[in-house]
């Protein structure tokens, strides 16, 4: 895919592959998440309060100027866990409770 076609597609909501698959799960106290970036750069997984932008500006612009949440900034405290291209990570004890993950690059 070209940048010229990923930027149309990004003002239209995105391409399905470039998001969370699936972007609503339950587990189980005690359960694992596990993550695995199966796109061809590095992402993050970071929790964060709210859903905003991310840390590449030219990305929160392309969708309507999205605000880079606080989780996202460069000295943001927390984990803004990467994950390489074709890599998987895993997600261990979290509390009973809802959690927003985005990916800190887009938004």
């Amino acid at each position: 895919m070209t940048l010229e076609e990923f930027n149309e597609e990004l003002t239209d909501g995105g391409h399905g592959a470039w998001r969370f698959n699936p972007d609503d799960t339950h587990i189980d106290e005690g359960d694992r998440l596990e993550l695995i970036n199966k796109g061809g750069d590095a992402h993050t997984f970071t929790k964060v309060a709210e859903f905003g932008g991310g840390f590449i500006p030219a990305l929160n612009a392309a969708v309507g100027g999205a605000p880079i949440v606080d989780e996202c900034k460069p000295d943001a405290p927390g984990d803004q866990r990467f994950i390489a291209a074709g890599a998987s990570n895993t997600v261990l004890g979290l509390d009973v409770g809802i959690y927003r993950f985005q990916c800190c690059i887009h938004p």
